[in-house]
């Protein structure tokens, strides 16, 4: 996930599971591929693809999305974390 527009990932994540995602989900609808989720959610608004989205492993799937959200939280503040403390 390093590789992975971090900056763009983790808030379109977030729109998706905050206004695209119902407590009851369709019948295989869990085990759809996370990467084609997020590129029919940005063709749905008519934006761009996240940079690196490709590099999101296809075992990963909806119903992990809130983990890989977490994830990219995790990793993206790490990140700036090292790049604030470099540019100290």
């Amino acid at each position: 996930m390093r590789k992975i527009d971090s900056d763009r990932f983790v808030p379109e994540v977030l729109e998706l599971i905050l206004l695209n995602l119902r407590e009851e989900a369709v019948p295989g609808e869990e085990d759809m591929s996370l990467q084609d989720i997020i590129e029919w959610h940005l063709d749905n608004k008519g934006h761009e693809p996240v940079t690196g989205l490709e590099e999101l492993p296809p075992d990963v799937k909806l119903k992990h999305v809130i983990h890989a959200w977490r994830t990219s939280v995790e990793l993206w503040d790490s990140y700036l974390d090292k790049r604030d403390a470099a540019s100290a």
